[in-house]
This record gives C-alpha cells, structure tokens and sequence, in this order.
C-alpha cells in the first residue's frame, strides 16, 4: 500500500468517527430532554396524590361527622385525582412515542460506535491476507444426472472430484473369451456343452473334468482340465475353427486322454501356445498323428511336465533350459524322425523316447545331462551319432539309463577341465564325469549336479591336508580320475589407493586348508582376508606410481599370476584461482582422496598452510612469493602431485598519488577467497556488490520507518488517538446534559 492510499484511508476513517460522534451527542441530547419531561410528570402527580391522601379528619368526637367530612373529601379526591390520572396519561403516552423514536436512533449510534471500534482493534494485515488465500482449488464436481440408470461412474466427497468405479459384483461366470475355450473343448471331445450360457456357467454347475476357483479380479477361472475316461462322445457341435488360441489365464494343468474326436483335422498343438500358468501338459490320442509346432507352449516358463503320447510325434529342439528352464519330464511315443541336436540341454530331467521302426539312432551330446533316459529303437538302420558318455555308462545295473542295440564303449575318456573348491565342499567340473549313482563311486558323498559336467562331494578331516585324491566315478565300470586340492584359478584382480600404500582384491578360488602366499611387484600383500569362494583382499604398505603390475598367487606346489594396471584417482590439481605476489588464500581445485591422514602443499619452494582440506578442494595460506608461474607441489597421504602450469602468480600494482584516500580509515582488502577471475583478467570481489545491495535496502528500510513514526501520535496510531478524543467528548456531554438536567428537576420542585 502506496503513502497516499494510506492518508485516503486514514482520512476516511477520521470522516466516519466525526459522523458517529455527532449521532452520538444528539441521541444523548433527546435522551435528556425525555428524562426531563418525564421527571416533571411524575414528580407532579407524585405530590399531589400524596397531599390528596394525607387530608384526614382532625377529630373524632361524633361518628357521623366524621363519616360525612371523610366521604365529601374522599369524593373531591377522586375527582380531582380522575383529572390528573387523564393529563397525565395523556402525558405518558406521548413520552412513550418519543422515546420509542429516539429510542431506536440511540441503538444505532451505539452500533455504529461498536462497529468502528471493532473495525480500529483489528490489524490491517488480517483484511488482505483474506483477500490473498489460495482459491486455485478446483471445485467439487457432483454428478446429479441419470440417477436412475447404470452408474458407471461416481464422484467422491472431496475438492478434487475424484473418479471412483464401483466394484463389481462377483458372479460364479466366467468370461466370454474363457467361456468361448469351453465351449470349443466340449464340441471338440464331446463333452455335451453346446451354447455359451452352458460354457459360462461351467464353474457354477461343477461340470466333471474342470475345476475352478475365483482370481482376484472377481471372476471365475478354470485353473485344471482333465478329460480323461471319458465313457462316450456326446455331440456338441461343430468346433469353431477361427480361434487361434484357447484362453485360459489361469490353467494350471492340462490332461486330454481322448479316443475320439469331432474334427480330426485339427491340431491341439496349435492351439496351446498361450497359457502363461500351465505346469502340466499330457495328450494321448490314439486316433490322431500330432506334429509339435515351433510355437507349443511358448509362454508356459513354469511348464515342468510333456507327455505327448500320440503317434507320428515329431521332437523340435524347444525342449531345452532357455525355452523350459523348469522343465523335468518329458514323454514322447511313436517319434517318427531322429532327436535333434540340442534336445535337452541344460535340462536335469527324465527323459522317454519311443522311436518308429526304421527311424535313424542318434543320441546327441546335450543328452548328457538328463538325470535319465529310456531310449528305445526298433531295429534302427544306422547309427547317426552316439554321446560319449552313454558310451560309458550305459551299462550300469541301476538301469537309469537305458538304451537299447548299444554296446558297451571299452575305452572310456574322463576330461576334467576344472576345480572349485568351497569350505568342505570339491566341485568338478568336466565331460564323462557320469551319473554319481549311488553305492557305485568313491567317495560315497559324490553327488551329481549336472550329470556328466558337474560332480561334488565334502571331504572328510582326515584329507584336509591332502594334496591330491582319487575319486571313482563307477566302482562297477572302473572309471575313476585323480585331482589336485592344489589348483590355483585366479581370475582378475584390482588395486587402488589407501593411505601410504594400495588395497589389493583378486578374485581367485583355492583351497584354503593350504597355506598360500600374495605378492604384488614382489612384495608381499598382508593383512589378508578370504572368503572362501572367490573374493581375496589384503593390502600393500608401499605408494606406487601409475603402471602395469603383476599379482602373484602361489602355494607349495602351484602358482598363478595376474598383470593389472595401476591408475591413481589422487591428488590431482585441476585448476587454481590467481594468486598476487603479496600472497593470500589460494584455492585448489580437483581430487583429493577420502582418507587424508595427511595433507600438504608448496608453491615455490615455500609451505602453504592449509585451511580447509576435502575430496575436491584445498584452500591454504600463502606468503610473499616470486611473480610467474610457480611450482606446485601437492601431498596427500603419501602421493605426490606436481606440476609448474596450475598457479600463476601476479606482481602487485603499485599505489597513485593521486589514489590515495584521504579518510583516516583504512580500505578494506578483498578476502581473496571470495576474489574471482573474469573473462578479461581482472579481479571482481562479489562483497562489494553485495554491500551496495545490501545499503540500499537498509535505506528503503528506514525511509519506511520513518512514514511511520510520521504516522504516529505519543506511539499510538492517529486513528485510535482520534477515536479515544471521541469518546471522551460523548461522555463529558453526556455529563453535562444530565446535571443540566438534574438543576431543572431542582428548580421545579
């Protein structure tokens, strides 16, 4: 608010106390001049009822004289009182009306002098902050239409009008893209479903071969299928042939075993190429050659079971860890072409493979790996390829594996191609490491992790010193592999900086029940730390520029070794502010390291003293010093950083005459940590500006205050000293009215 809308607004108010007041002295005013009228009348009357009553007789010597006397004076009483009682009233009915009127007034001029001290007594700040509040809020929008019909949509009881859906109402249906599946099923197998009310309501009826529970979307699901025994083929109808896909997001298990079917021309196995929750699958069809697409089964990761068992089967190479990573059993009868390179890998699983007559042999190497296999050939004509490893094992008695017209290998090759070890626990990892069955190896805790790739076994107190041992893959075939406990498998390694030396990680595995030694550049790492698996730490007391190193890991009987290079991340200058020859703050700029036990820095030959030192920025003290460019030499927890094209130091500009201030006081130096370089060389100090801001708002300040205490009379605010001036006045007239008053009522009496 500008200094003239105050004096209009303090003007106003001024107006509106002198109005109040002079409403106020005139109620006052008629006030008194009814009190005066009123008190006349009823002094009067008052009186002369009283001289009327107290004429009594003054004797009693006859009772008849004295009766007469009383009733004659008591009539001229009545009479004359009767006249009195008249003007009088007359009188009062007018002072009635009178104070009725002035009455009314006197109660305004009250409110207008209550209403304006209320409006003085509360503070100018309280009219504008409720002009100010926020109304940005959007209103509440209620929705009022179509209350009769479906409402779909209703609005909350909040400012913002917040969409909210009903929940829908659970039902025991299912839905139209589920119940469509059904209904293809039951046309399809016969199972005597033939509309879609029929199909949603499969759940609700318990039809035999589905079950279903509700999801939380609150509808019905078909989480298992089973037709199996069926008795008879009920007709349901033609299935429809334009879906691509059933619809089960729920499924779980899937099992048709079937003799009949209503078009034998379609594949099933085209058609279960999206059930994201299926775990298993089983379809045996005697009456119908199934080919299994490229696509079967494509979204069910958690599939762990296949039995196909209809004949003329083909077998893709899907079936392995990547497309079916859970996978663990797989049945396939009446394969009419060979099992394909790939089939199984990565896979622990159980494996069942019925060949056609005259079907080509081959057991490919990713079948190593299954847990176990029966392969049957009927009279194969050739052998495309045989795996080593059923080569080798294929006659063990526990018949795990089984694969008929195969001859026993004499000459069985066992590769190991590495050692890990962990605690206790010896891992091996190679080709034709067999099966582990149990009662046939040496060590008896020799298990399989993957068949044929990966044995482990725990090794007892008594070989924890050992150097070597041989383990027996088959006592029964005699197949067995001496190994090294000494084994060495270093992989990569890393060293950065710590205060006066390196810390050293390599990722190595060994066997910590023998003693093993760490050297870096040839001198020995302490302080070592493993954690049995794969990760080594230890420390090097020894500072080191940057270069190629080499890590060497060894025991009493192996070695291996790791070249690395070294990069330091400190101390490392990047840039300097510029420094006058008379000295002053220098500040560093760059990386500095987290630990710092120890910090020091020189320029040109000279100690500058550190002030703050942290991970990006060193500010120090410096004396007097050569102008040019200087020598800086930077120290941190025992690394070095030189150079002579970071700080630059300037000469000192010698002082006018004519410069020279003439006041007593000195000037003020700029701090050189707040002194920044320009664009052109110069040196700003920001203090400066700040000071000049800072003054002018000092000055703003008190030019206000000064309109403030002009405003302002014995500290009080002009219009609360004009409206107590008011005040005063009303009531010392008010004073004076009345005694005036009060000396008439006086003078009449």
């Amino acid at each position: 608010m500008t200094n003239r809308q105050q004096q209009q607004q303090q003007q106003q108010q001024q107006e509106i106390i002198a109005l109040s007041s002079l409403s106020l002295v005139l109620a006052t005013t008629d006030m008194v001049r009814y009190k005066q009228t009123s008190n006349h009348n009823y002094y009067s009357s008052f009186s002369f009822s009283s001289s009327s009553s107290s004429s009594s007789p003054s004797s009693s010597s006859s009772f008849n004289n004295h009766t007469n006397n009383h009733n004659n004076n008591h009539n001229n009483h009545n009479n004359h009182n009767t006249n009195n009682n008249e003007n009088s009233t007359s009188s009062f009915k007018k002072s009635i009306k009178s104070f009725k009127h002035h009455n009314h007034f006197v109660y305004l001029s009250i409110f207008i002098i209550l209403f304006l001290i209320l409006i003085f007594t509360i503070p100018p700040s309280y009219g504008q902050m409720s002009l100010t509040k926020n109304t940005n809020k959007p209103p509440r929008v209620i929705n009022n239409n179509n209350n009769n019909q479906n409402n779909n949509n209703y609005y909350n009881n909040n400012e913002n009008g917040v969409n909210i859906k009903p929940i829908p109402i659970t039902k025991n249906t299912i839905d139209n893209r589920e119940a469509e599946s059904v209904l293809w099923l039951s046309k399809q197998y016969g199972l005597g479903i033939k509309d879609i009310v029929a199909a949603k309501e499969v759940c609700l009826r318990n039809i035999v071969g589905f079950k279903c529970d509700s999801r939380p979307n609150n509808r019905y699901h078909v989480l298992e299928i089973n037709l199996e025994g069926l008795l008879e083929f009920s007709y349901s109808g033609i299935p429809n042939p334009t879906i691509k896909y059933l619809y089960f997001p729920e499924l779980s298990k899937l099992t048709i075993i079937s003799p009949k079917v209503q078009n034998p021309s379609i594949n099933l196995l085209d058609l279960v190429g999206d059930l994201p929750k299926l775990t298993h699958f089983q379809l045996r069809n005697q009456k119908r050659q199934y080919l299994i697409p490229n696509n079967f089964l494509e979204t069910s990761k958690n599939l762990n079971l296949v039995i196909i068992g209809n004949d003329g089967t083909n077998v893709p190479a899907i079936f392995n860890k990547i497309r079916f990573p859970l996978l663990n059993h797989i049945e396939l009868f009446n394969v009419h072409e060979p099992i394909p390179d790939g089939f199984g890998w990565g896979l622990k699983i159980d494996v069942s493979v019925t060949l056609q007559p005259n079907i080509a042999f081959n057991l490919p190497d990713s079948l190593c790996s299954v847990q176990s296999l029966k392969y049957t050939a009927f009279s194969p004509d050739e052998m495309v390829n045989v795996a080593s490893c059923f080569q080798c094992y294929s006659t063990i008695p526990q018949r795990r594996i089984s694969v008929s017209h195969l001859e026993p290998n004499s000459e069985c090759v066992v590769q190991i191609t590495d050692i890990r070890f962990n605690g206790t626990r010896v891992i091996i990892h190679g080709n034709n490491l067999g099966w582990a069955f149990e009662g046939d190896t040496i060590p008896n805790t020799l298990d399989s992790v993957i068949p044929n790739q990966m044995l482990q076994y725990q090794r007892s107190e008594l070989s924890f010193n050992r150097l070597d041992e041989v383990i027996t893959f088959s006592k029964n075939l005699g197949i067995s592999e001496r190994i090294s406990l000494t084994r060495i498998n270093l992989e990569d390694a890393t060293a950065i900086q710590s205060a006066y030396g390196l810390m050293v990680t390599i990722f190595v595995n060994f066997n910590t029940y023998i003693e093993h030694t760490v050297m870096f550049d040839q001198f020995e790492c302490f302080n070592g730390q493993y954690d049995g698996i794969r990760v080594y730490t230890c420390q090097v007391s020894i500072t080191y520029p940057r270069g190629q190193y080499e890590i060497v890991v060894s025991n009493s009987r192996e070695s291996a070794s790791k070249r690395i290079s070294l990069e330091l991340d400190f101390p490392i200058v990047k840039s300097s502010n510029i420094i006058p020859q008379t000295g002053g703050m220098v500040t560093l700029d760059g990386h500095f390291g987290f630990i710092k036990k120890h910090v020091a820095v020189e320029i040109n030959q000279q100690c500058c003293r550190i002030r703050l030192a942290n991970w990006t920025t060193l500010i120090c003290e410096l004396g007097p010093t050569t102008p040019g460019p200087a020598d800086l030499v930077v120290s941190v927890d025992g690394y070095l950083y030189e150079s002579s094209r970071i700080v630059n130091i300037i000469p000192s500009l010698p002082l006018s005459p004519t410069r020279i201030p003439i006041s007593s006081q000195q000037p003020q130096q700029p701090n050189a940590s707040t002194t920044k370089t320009t664009k052109d060389g110069s040196i700003s100090n920001p203090i400066d500006s700040n000071h000049h801001h800072l003054s002018s708002q000092q000055q703003e300040q008190e030019q206000e205050q000064q309109e403030q205490q002009k405003q302002l009379i014995f500290g009080l605010p002009i219009y609360h000293v004009v409206l107590f001036e008011v005040i005063g006045v009303t009531f010392l007239v008010l004073l004076f009215m009345l005694s005036r008053a009060r000396l008439k009522s006086k003078r009449t009496d």
